[in-house]
């Protein structure tokens, strides 16, 4: 499973984060069967440098090939883009964090003793 957690300076409307949800699960569902995504918009000034326009994204899952973190890329910014458009360079950022099972706990037990 994949846990995602993005943080956006971007400056959406209710609407817009609708739009962008939606587009991101769309995307999501074509790299991952099982993902958790959290969305938190940085609010007026919460941001500073590069990180107005920008969003972040934490894709915390195991090590994979390097072609499927291609692809979790490019789902990314497909998503981002089809909703705001892609007005400039560094917009979207993907960090992986990878973890085994002796890193995650699940409902108060290590995944390892699953």
């Amino acid at each position: 499973m994949a846990t995602i957690i993005a943080h956006s300076g971007l400056a959406l409307d209710l609407e817009g984060k609708k739009k962008l949800m939606a587009a991101l699960d769309q995307e999501i569902e074509t790299v991952y069967k099982r993902y958790a995504l959290y969305y938190h918009q940085c609010g007026e000034g919460e941001t500073a440098g590069e990180a107005s326009g920008q969003v972040t994204f934490f894709v915390c899952v195991p090590d994979c090939p390097t072609e499927k973190k291609r692809d979790v890329c490019a789902a990314l910014e497909r998503a981002v883009a089809s909703v705001v458009g892609r007005p400039r360079e560094y917009q979207v950022i993907v960090i992986f964090k990878y973890h085994d099972s002796v890193a995650v706990g699940v409902d108060g037990q290590m995944k390892c003793d699953h």
